[in-house]
């Protein structure tokens, strides 16, 4: 069922329910993957979620929100602290990043250190595009200067940053920079008080000649940070380099980066991980056959030597293209756990491989297929859980809209939660784009973009280290509740067939998870004559705080 609401002025919208409870510390969680939790549901488009641990349990996302243009063209940076209870730290539909009249767009983020988080984007507040930054704490307080510190503000364009923390509550930043024609990557360190630590024009990673785009970084384990890219300086095909900038900005390599790889045709999109040793893990998508894209990769020392063979080792070289290949190490002691999209099959898939450090391919030859579902599978991120551990999520075609989906990945299998993997949101319409954190605890939180409010909206959802929800309570106590008559007008009546009901608590709350009712029940009954028409959650606890039933209400009179 679904209740219409006003979400802009003359527009209604359709939208369900959700959320769990505020009062008295009880988990706010959602079970139900029709519902989820929400993270912001504000008139307009929300986008794009990136989402990072706070460090205490719960998660910081941030995206881009079109709340204060109804045309959907001019976005801004607004960010939110989910904890690890469940409830939403910060004001409600998150607090604003920046707001600046200008179109802000591709915001990324890294952890502070102390619980707050580092957001930059590329701003056009000066007419052409430029980086910014800020950072928030742990309470949602914007710490440097309003809308952000200026990284880079030159005559020219500077677009695509990418974030990774210093290691020292600072943040190290890097970029497409236009100032010499052709793009080439620059890069910034800003300290942990918004100050910028190198000359004030930001150092050049790579300037050589042709075309170099598409830069990711990782640590270097020293302050510092290792980059990747793919690079036309030989005039005909992209290739893939590679550059060590260290804490004070030098670089440490060969002048304009060291050749990863630079086989016949292209070699694109690359990713890097550290591999907590110094040096990094190399992936990238390999046109080398001249018949589609495979996937290869290569390791290097922290001088920048390539520890496999020459331009890379194959880690799946299947029919059909590979692509979308995302990675990590996090939490892994000796190798690296690498996705992608597969094109193998006629609907495209997620496969995994687990490449040792010495670069030896653990799971079968060209990677495992992380779920069965039978139609495609896109948009693959995967971060480490610890213990050796990793959590995949994708979207998913299977029910005719996009789903969102979750696998674990470990050194037995990559498909520890099922051949299916687990369901994490099929609300009405479609939910895209998921991104990923660990939760600390060996499970993960997921935020996505979800259309089933017509506009798309930033909703989110944890799944607990054995792939279950964490508000799925014990199913004989589940079943043995039940709420009558529902729909209901003014009285709410519940049935309990195992006599659980004695010193127990009601509450009842709204769509953003505000608590509307908490009370104790008395003689099974809960007067509802003060709630609006709308579906809500109802959750029973026991004086111990313990979960005992958690069901959707429709209020209708």
């Amino acid at each position: 069922m679904f209740v219409i609401i006003m979400k802009q002025k003359l527009k209604t919208l359709l939208i369900i329910l959700l959320l769990v409870v505020s009062a008295k510390g009880y988990s706010q969680w959602v079970s139900y993957t029709d519902t989820n939790n929400a993270i912001s549901i504000e008139i307009n488009h929300q986008k794009e979620p990136r989402v990072v641990m706070d460090g205490r349990g719960g998660a910081i996302i941030t995206w881009i929100d079109f709340r204060n243009d109804t045309n959907n063209v001019l976005g801004d940076i607004y960010a939110q602290r989910i904890k690890a209870d469940g409830t939403i730290a910060w004001t409600n539909n998150g607090v604003a990043v920046c707001t600046n009249l200008a179109d802000q767009t591709d915001a990324f983020i890294v952890e502070d250190g102390k619980g707050g988080a580092i957001i930059s984007w590329q701003d056009i507040r000066t007419g052409n595009r430029d980086i910014y930054a800020q950072r928030i704490d742990s309470n949602g307080t914007a710490v440097w200067t309003a809308n952000g510190v200026a990284v880079v503000t030159k005559a020219s364009e500077q677009r695509s940053p990418k974030i990774i923390s210093d290691g020292a509550q600072g943040a190290i930043i890097a970029w497409e920079d236009s100032i010499n024609g052709n793009n080439d990557i620059f890069i910034q360190r800003v300290l942990a008080n918004g100050t910028l630590a190198w000359n004030s024009v930001s150092i050049p990673v790579c300037i050589s000649a042709g075309i170099q785009m598409n830069v990711r970084l990782t640590t270097d384990g020293s302050n510092g940070a290792i980059l990747t890219w793919q690079d036309k300086r030989n005039g005909n095909d992209y290739d893939i380099y590679a550059q060590r900038i260290k804490s004070n900005g030098t670089a440490s390599w060969t002048t304009n980066g060291v050749a990863v790889c630079n086989k016949v045709n292209t070699q694109n999109n690359p990713k890097i991980e550290s591999d907590n040793n110094g040096g990094a893990y190399i992936m990238w998508a390999d046109k080398r056959d001249a018949i589609d894209y495979d996937i290869y990769a290569q390791r290097l020392n922290s001088a920048g030597v390539a520890q496999w063979i020459a331009n890379g080792i194959s880690v799946c070289n299947a029919t059909g293209s590979q692509s979308a290949l995302d990675a990590t190490t996090d939490g892994i002691s000796n190798g690296i756990f690498i996705v992608w999209k597969d094109g193998r099959a006629l609907n495209e898939h997620v496969f995994g491989q687990y490449l040792t450090s010495s670069g030896f391919n653990l799971f079968a030859s060209n990677g495992l297929m992380l779920s069965n579902n039978a139609l495609t599978q896109l948009n693959p991120n995967i971060v480490g859980v610890g213990n050796n551990e990793a959590v995949v999520t994708w979207q998913d075609s299977s029910s005719g809209n996009w789903d969102i989906y979750a696998q674990k990945m470990n050194l037995q299998t990559a498909t520890a939660w099922g051949n299916a993997g687990v369901l994490i949101s099929n609300a009405l319409s479609n939910q895209t784009s998921p991104k990923n954190c660990s939760n600390g605890n060996g499970g993960s939180i997921f935020a996505f973009q979800d259309r089933r409010n017509i506009y798309f909206d930033i909703y989110a959802s944890q799944i607990k280290r054995n792939g279950t929800f964490t508000n799925i309570v014990n199913n004989a106590n589940q079943n043995s509740i039940s709420l009558f008559p529902n729909p209901a007008t003014t009285e709410l009546f519940i049935r309990d067939k195992n006599n659980l009901l004695n010193s127990t608590f009601v509450v009842i709350t709204d769509m953003l998870g505000k608590s509307l009712l908490s009370e104790r029940i008395i003689e099974n009954k809960i007067d509802i004559s003060k709630l609006e028409n709308g579906i809500y959650l109802v959750s029973l606890y026991s004086e111990h705080q313990e979960l005992l039933s958690q069901q959707k209400l429709t209020k209708n009179e």
